[in-house]
Formats: C-alpha cells, sequence, structure tokens
C-alpha cells in the first residue's frame, strides 16, 4: 500500500482538456510575455566585465577553423568555456562589438530555454499544465535578468540549453530504451560543461530523476551513471587548475571554514527569500564585514530546511526532487570557496530556479486540485505582473556600466568595489572631475585599496595634476612594491615631468617583474627615444614587436623614433604598418603626411591628409597641413580654403597663416 502510495504523489493526475494545439498557444503566449519583459535589454550596451570576455577577447574575434581550434586548445585563461567563446563568435562575426547582437542572441536563447524547461517538466511528470506554469515562472522572474540583460550572463543561457537538452534526452532514454538517447545526453552534457564548468552537478540531477520516476537501483543504472561522474569529476579538477592560476581564490584566505558554512547557508535560504520577494535585487551582494548575528539564523533555517525534506518523503517525492535539483545545481557556487568580492549572484540563480520553480508549479496545481481555481489563478496573476513589472525595470539597469553601479550605490552606499567600478567608467568617458571623487570615495572607504590610487593617479596625470598623481602612485607601491600598474603610471608621469632616468628605472622595474610586459618595453623605448639613446630604444621596441607583433602603436612609435633619426624610409614603413593594424590610426596618418610634405612630395601629403579627414572630418591640424600642401604644390585657392576650414575648428596657427598667404 505504501508504494503504491508513492506513485500517486509521484505524479499529479493531469487534465488533458486541451490538445497539443493549445498547449504550444500557450507556450507561446509564455514566450511573448518574457520577450516583451526583456525587451529594454535589447537596447543595453556593454556593462560589468563584458570588456573582459567580450570587448578585448582575442579568441571571438577570429571566426574561422584556426580560429576554432584556438579557441577550444587555449588553456590560459581561468574560464575554459569554448563553446561560448565560439557562439560569441558567430556573434561577433554577424555583428562585430555591436552590443545588439549580443542581447539579440541572449533574449533568443532565454526563450529556447523556456521552451526546454515546458518540455522537461512535460516529460518528467506528464502534466503540461504544471509543465507551462513552471517555465512561466522561469521565464519572467527578476532572478533571471542578470543572465539575460548582461552580455556575459549568455554562458550560463548556453550552458543550461545544453543541460536541459541532456535531461530531457535522459528521460526519453528511460522511457524508450534507445541507446542513442543515452549517447544523445552524455553529449549534451560535454558540451554544457564547455559552455561552463558550474554545471558538473547534473550527474545528481539524474539520480534524482530516477528517484522521482521511482526507478529501481541496479546495475545498469549505477553503470550508466558512471560516464557522468567521471566526465564531471574531470570538469571540476580543470576547472579548479585554472581558477587557481588565476585570482579567483584570492579571497580563501579571507574566511574561516566556518564563516563560509554561514555564507553558504545565508546565500542559500537569501535565494529562496528572494525567489518568493525579488524586491531589493543587484548587480553585486556584497561580503559584511562582520558576520551579523542574523547571518547564523539564515543557517539554522537552512537546517530546518533540511530535516522537513527528508521527512517530506513519507508522503511526497516533489519536495526531495525540487529542493534538491535547487541545492544540487546551487551548491557549487554558494562560496564554500570563495571566487570573488561577491556573497552571491543573481546569474547563480537561473539554472538551480528551475527546481523552485517547479515546486511552486505544484503548489499552485494544488490549490487547482483542492478547488481553489479562482485563488490559484488570481495568485498565479499577482506573482506574473510582479514579475514581469520587475524584469522589465531591471533590463534597464544593465544599460551599461553608470546604470548599473548608480543601482549598487543606491542600495549598498559603503560598498567600496561599487565606487571604484563607476569611477572606471567615468574616467573611460574622460569626466574626470567625477572620475577622482569616486576613486577617493573608495579610497575613503577602504584605505588601501590600491587599484583605487593607481586609476586616480593616472587621472590626475591626464588632467596635468602632476605632484597629486606622483603621491597616488607612490602610495600605491608603497603598499605593494610589485604592484606593477603603479610603475607603468609613475614611470608615464615622470616621462611627462621628463625626469627620464626615474622613469627609466620604473619601466626597468615592471620588466624585471614581468620580462614578457609589452607596453613596458614600448615606455622605455620611447623614454629612451627621447633620451636620444636611439640604438637602446630601438632594441626595446623590436622586443615589443617580437612580444606582439599585431599591436600598430609599437610600429608607430618605432616609426616615430626613425623619423627624429631621419631615416625617412624606415618611418614610412612603420606607420603604413601602423595603419595596416589599425586603419583608423589618426597619428599616424599625420606623420605620414608630414614625411611626403618634407619630402615636397606634396601630391602624396594631400592624399594623406585627404584620408586622415575622411577618418576625422574635424581635424583642424590635418586640414591646416593639406592646406599647405596644396598651397606649396600650386593650388593656393585650394589650399586657403583648407587654412579658412581649420581656422573654423579652433586651430590658431590657421589665422595667421591665412593673414600672411591668403590675404
Amino acid at each position: 500500500m505504501e508504494r503504491k502510495k508513492l506513485n500517486e504523489n509521484c505524479h499529479s493526475k493531469p487534465v488533458q482538456f486541451f490538445g497539443l494545439g493549445f498547449q504550444i498557444i500557450v507556450l507561446s503566449a509564455i514566450c511573448i510575455i518574457t520577450f516583451l519583459a526583456f525587451l529594454p535589454s535589447l537596447k543595453n550596451g556593454f556593462a560589468f566585465d563584458d570588456v573582459v570576455f567580450i570587448i578585448n577577447n582575442a579568441f571571438i574575434r577570429n571566426f574561422s577553423w584556426e580560429g576554432i581550434k584556438t579557441i577550444f586548445s587555449n588553456f590560459s585563461d581561468i574560464n575554459y568555456a569554448p563553446v561560448t567563446d565560439l557562439i560569441n563568435s558567430v556573434i561577433y562575426k554577424l555583428s562585430e562589438l555591436n552590443p545588439a547582437g549580443f542581447h539579440i542572441t541572449s533574449v533568443v536563447f532565454h526563450l529556447i530555454n523556456i521552451v526546454l524547461v515546458f518540455w522537461f517538466v512535460k516529460l518528467l511528470n506528464k502534466n503540461w499544465q504544471l509543465a507551462a506554469i513552471t517555465a512561466l515562472l522561469f521565464g519572467i522572474h527578476p532572478m533571471q535578468v542578470e543572465s539575460v540583460a548582461w552580455a556575459s550572463g549568455g554562458s550560463n543561457l548556453y550552458s543550461t540549453a545544453f543541460f536541459l537538452f541532456s535531461l530531457i534526452c535522459y528521460l526519453s532514454y528511460l522511457q524508450q530504451n534507445k541507446k542513442a538517447f543515452y549517447i544523445i545526453s552524455l553529449l549534451s552534457f560535454i558540451i554544457s560543461l564547455l559552455s561552463k564548468s558550474s554545471v558538473i552537478m547534473l550527474p545528481l540531477v539524474l539520480i534524482l530523476i530516477d528517484y522521482f520516476k521511482n526507478r529501481k537501483t541496479t546495475l545498469t543504472s549505477i553503470f550508466e551513471k558512471i560516464p557522468f561522474f567521471l566526465i564531471s569529476l574531470g570538469a571540476g579538477i580543470l576547472a579548479i587548475k585554472f581558477r587557481s592560476t588565476g585570482t579567483a581564490f584570492n579571497y580563501l584566505d579571507e574566511y574561516s571554514i566556518l564563516e563560509r558554512v554561514v555564507f553558504a547557508g545565508y546565500g542559500f535560504i537569501s535565494y529562496l527569500i528572494n525567489t518568493v520577494l525579488p524586491i531589493k535585487l543587484s548587480a553585486f551582494y556584497p561580503y559584511p564585514e562582520n558576520i551579523p548575528v542574523h547571518y547564523y539564523l539564515y543557517l539554522i533555517i537552512l537546517i530546518g530546511l533540511i530535516v522537513f525534506t527528508i521527512y517530506s518523503r513519507r508522503y511526497t517525492r516533489k519536495i526531495i526532487f525540487s529542493i534538491g535539483f535547487f541545492a544540487a545545481m546551487i551548491f557549487i557556487v554558494l562560496q564554500l570557496l570563495p571566487t570573488g568580492r561577491a556573497i552571491m549572484a543573481d546569474r547563480y540563480f537561473y539554472l538551480p530556479s528551475i527546481g523552485i520553480f517547479y515546486l511552486a508549479a505544484e503548489g499552485f496545481n494544488l490549490l487547482w486540485n483542492k478547488r481553489q481555481k479562482t485563488v490559484s489563478i488570481i495568485v498565479l496573476g499577482i506573482f506574473a505582473v510582479f514579475f514581469s513589472i520587475n524584469t522589465h525595470a531591471g533590463g534597464k539597469i544593465w544599460k551599461d556600466n553608470l546604470s548599473l553601479w548608480d543601482d549598487v550605490i543606491k542600495k549598498y552606499p559603503t560598498v567600496y568595489y561599487a565606487y571604484y567600478n563607476r569611477g572606471h567608467f567615468y574616467m573611460e568617458e574622460n569626466k574626470n572631475q567625477e572620475a577622482i571623487d569616486d576613486y577617493s570615495k573608495a579610497i575613503g572607504l577602504k584605505p588601501d585599496y590600491i587599484e583605487a590610487y593607481v586609476n586616480r593617479g593616472y587621472v590626475l596625470m591626464n588632467t596635468g595634476q602632476y605632484e597629486q598623481a606622483l603621491n597616488d602612485l607612490n602610495k600605491a607601491v608603497e603598499i605593494d612594491p610589485e604592484y606593477i600598474n603603479a610603475y607603468i603610471h609613475r614611470g608615464n608621469v615622470l616621462m611627462d615631468l621628463k625626469e627620464y632616468n626615474k622613469a627609466y628605472d620604473d619601466f626597468s622595474k615592471v620588466i624585471s617583474l614581468n620580462p614578457d610586459y609589452t607596453d613596458a618595453y614600448v615606455n622605455r623605448g620611447n623614454v629612451l627615444r627621447d633620451m636620444v639613446r636611439f640604438d637602446e630604444a630601438l632594441k626595446d621596441y623590436e622586443k615589443a614587436i617580437q612580444l606582439q607583433p599585431g599591436k600598430a602603436i609599437i610600429y608607430f612609435n618605432r616609426g616615430s623614433l626613425f623619423m627624429k633619426a631621419e631615416d625617412f624610409e624606415k618611418a614610412q614603413s612603420d606607420f603604413n604598418k601602423a595603419i595596416e593594424l589599425k586603419p583608423d590610426y589618426e597619428k599616424a596618418y599625420n606623420n605620414l603626411g608630414s614625411i611626403f610634405f618634407n619630402q615636397k612630395n606634396y601630391i602624396e601629403a594631400i592624399d594623406i591628409y585627404s584620408k586622415l579627414i575622411k577618418i576625422n572630418p574635424n581635424h583642424a591640424v590635418a586640414f591646416f597641413n593639406r592646406g599647405l600642401a596644396k598651397y606649396y604644390s600650386g593650388d593656393k585657392e585650394a589650399g586657403c580654403d583648407d587654412f579658412q576650414k581649420s581656422a573654423s575648428l579652433g586651430y590658431s596657427r590657421a589665422n595667421d597663416i591665412i593673414y600672411q598667404l591668403c590675404n
């Protein structure tokens, strides 16, 4: 009798009033609602770590057989995710660095995942209504915003798609006993891992599926899991190896094991609370400076939830399956091994949420079956509207780094990291005073924040405040005598102050710390060039080219060296190479034009300056120089026209030349 009771509890009796056509209509409606909720994200730019994973990711810029081989053979990054890089490479091929291409792809994959969630739950439970509710909640919940509205969140979406397809194929294998489904499930799991390593817990979900389906444990059921576990183990070892070579585990020694367990309990319960009340979601959740007493209460609640979940097996398998699914997939990101500054992140919730949303769907179904149909519909409707509105608003927060970090600062005003990141945004936008203010706030909150000192010093240098810049960079060196960026920027300040010997020492220090640091050779070459030590400068430039042969600025600087040494043929060759590598390199065009002009090759000079003006129609100096070339080539009227244009753009020398030559 007990076995029969379990079976009845395991599968809700479906009320199949509607056929497949109606189910497709309902699923389409869910996708439309989700699309509308995420519509603002299509207008977003790049934000957060997009500069690392997309903008400066060289692997995605070469969609070819050679590029694909490079993507899959690269083991230098802390995140080995070749399938994600491959998909991003396709997007880059189609749209280059237009953010819309990445955001459209993210929304499309999210819609695909909604369909896969529906398919998975329907296969699991044989009840399409439960599948529809699960898919709806999964699609529109505000905690999914980070994964969908953030361009680099695509790795979550891609890995989830293959993860779900693996589960679907496994269920099909159980139902039809066809080995092909088993093999496809295994291959899909591998692809999912190659999209993002955090899906390594899939084998535990397979065991939960067996439990949910009341499948007997046999040698066959055990052996068929072994390949999944072996692949998962290998992927886990590989992930730890990669992360241990980078900065991922830098925070491991900051917290004791007990503290990490408390944080894990806090994170687990907080994810569940935010599922029901997503009212203070953030792109960044900071660790507390000191563990508050109520954090221990979260751990007690977690223990109570575990006891309740185990006890529930007397009555149903649904709770163990749902909570187990969530726990298995969230466990790896509960910061038991801290991998960053944040105690939790909404993107970690994306895949694990399926377990919780399935349990919620069962709750709505329970109300429905207890003849509380009106209540069930009203409650589901309230949540759907509430979630959709918040998701629509949340997508706008990820518009750019300014709106993102503004929101974090509003919710967590003492997070130094948020001010630092907003300061970085201001710095890139040349809003120097705003950047200085934010870096100062970051330093005020964290007096030994070396990155903030270095960046504030860089901004101060760019605004001509050299003494203050040196103070900041000296402080950075004092905090960490081996911090490379401090020496790089201090060397640049000293170079601007013409303290060449000190600048030379700083760049040499960088090279001693990192012999493969290209920019250090370039900068030291610049110092040696200005010290008229041309042979030594040339050696540094050639070393830089050896290290990074595709960097245009090296050829430009070496060309400037040849130009200063009056070796115009070599200078011309280097400027042409710089332009080949960077077709909009304005300074290279300008110097190349100067060479032709000084050689009285006015026709070539006019051509070069015309190309520069095409790149930048407001380049006053280019108009002035082209005017000189035209004037001395005999076309005085055209030359004076260019002088007039240069003067209108604010170049003061143009007025003098107009007075001398054109009146």
